[in-house]
């Protein structure tokens, strides 16, 4: 994203508000990131990528859908981050792809350190210290984004010592 465009998607998301995690968020980083066939219990995997995200440690994108439902599918885009700073300034730019009014704020915190989503769920973009989970509708029929996030966003919990 360049520079005038940056500036303009900072501003739109207000993302000095939230560009600095507090001192928990910055604190271990997530649990390690779902792969595979495991990253939704209940949903198949149709398929599996790795993505060339500069500066990251790794980055997964997986279609899934419900057992034999081709028509309600998910696309889970997972990326890993250094730290929760990076993770924060990825995510900004996830948001300036969308290219949408529409988008707002989670403040609820039901998933994520800090979250967005489009309106009637259909997609949802959040980071957890330092990883940043983007999901999506992937087919013609609405599937419960909200829920997949919640369940991602636990199995990115660090585990209780």
């Amino acid at each position: 994203m360049d520079e005038n465009q940056a500036s303009h998607v900072s501003a739109q998301f207000s993302y000095e508000s939230w560009a600095e995690p507090t001192r928990e968020e910055a604190g271990a980083p997530a649990a390690a990131i779902p792969a595979g066939g495991d990253v939704l219990r209940g949903w198949e995997v149709v398929a599996t990528y790795t993505l060339p995200v500069e500066g990251a440690r790794s980055a997964t994108q997986a279609v899934l859908r419900r057992p034999r439902n081709d028509a309600t599918m998910l696309r889970i885009d997972l990326v890993e981050m250094p730290t929760p700073q990076a993770a924060r300034a990825m995510l900004l730019q996830l948001l300036g792809e969308f290219q949408s009014p529409l988008l707002r704020r989670r403040t609820d915190q039901r998933v994520g350190d800090v979250a967005f989503e489009m309106p009637e769920q259909t997609a949802v973009l959040f980071a957890r210290r330092n990883v940043v989970v983007m999901i999506r509708n992937a087919g013609p029929e609405p599937a419960p984004v909200l829920d997949a996030a919640s369940e991602v966003d636990a199995r990115l919990q660090p585990a209780a010592s």
